[in-house]
């Protein structure tokens, strides 16, 4: 029986045989989602059935957030200072166009977009879900509903959906944030998006409204299987 190994932190990967044919797959993080309402992206799918000779391989695995930008990380296995496989993380613009430079493998797809923003619509978008093994991420939607203003105390609908992981096989993307009169603070945040790599909901946008309701992107994870 085959044996698959999950990883969602660095770390190191010994193979002690004097080879083995590993199956590689890696999910880049989420976006997280900005304070312009906009989503963030969700994180890259890359796999490789690669055969490894003995000795210890590198495992990077990409986090929410990772350069304090509210972009995701880059997900990779290392080999003699070679990359040989690699997922690119989403971003907090709601961009994916890095990744199809960035993606290693024979099997690569993008993470989805993060949806935009509609002018003079305060709630959040959707983030985009990650890709997975069957096919690209699904787009996050836009913020489409009727929002006031938070000087106005006006009531949002709900913040916009985000992608579906079911399409490809990553994770969900975030649910945008939004202001609802009915709450005691009013500030819904973005969701989070969901492991692995849904890019997060974009923050509730409204004008006065200095409270930080984005979303954190999920975070990326490699799969080996031997």
């Amino acid at each position: 029986m085959p044996t698959t190994l999950t990883y969602t932190a660095n770390s190191t990967f010994h193979v002690t045989a004097s080879s083995i044919s590993t199956a590689i797959s890696c999910w880049g993080a989420g976006g997280n989602g900005n304070e312009n309402g906009q989503g963030g992206s969700g994180g890259a799918y890359a796999a490789s059935t690669i055969t490894l000779p003995s000795g210890a391989y590198q495992l990077y695995v990409g986090e929410s957030n990772y350069d304090g930008a509210g972009n995701g990380g880059n997900t990779y296995l290392l080999s003699a200072s070679i990359v040989r496989v690699r997922a690119a993380g989403g971003k907090s613009d709601g961009t994916v166009s890095h990744q199809a430079t960035l993606n290693t493998g024979s099997v690569k797809y993008l993470g989805g977009v993060g949806g935009y923003v509609v002018s003079g619509d305060y709630n959040g978008s959707g983030g985009g879900a990650a890709g997975g093994g069957s096919g690209a991420g699904d787009p996050g939607h836009i913020n489409t509903g009727a929002g006031a203003s938070f000087e106005q105390y006006g009531n949002s609908l709900t913040g916009s959906a985000g992608g579906l992981g079911s399409v490809s096989g990553g994770g969900d993307g975030g649910e945008g944030g939004y202001y609802r009169a009915s709450t005691i603070s009013g500030l819904i945040a973005g969701k989070a998006g969901s492991l692995p790599g849904g890019g997060a909901g974009g923050g509730y946008s409204g004008e006065s409204n200095a409270i930080d309701t984005t979303g954190t992107g999920g975070g990326g994870y490699i799969t080996l299987t031997f």
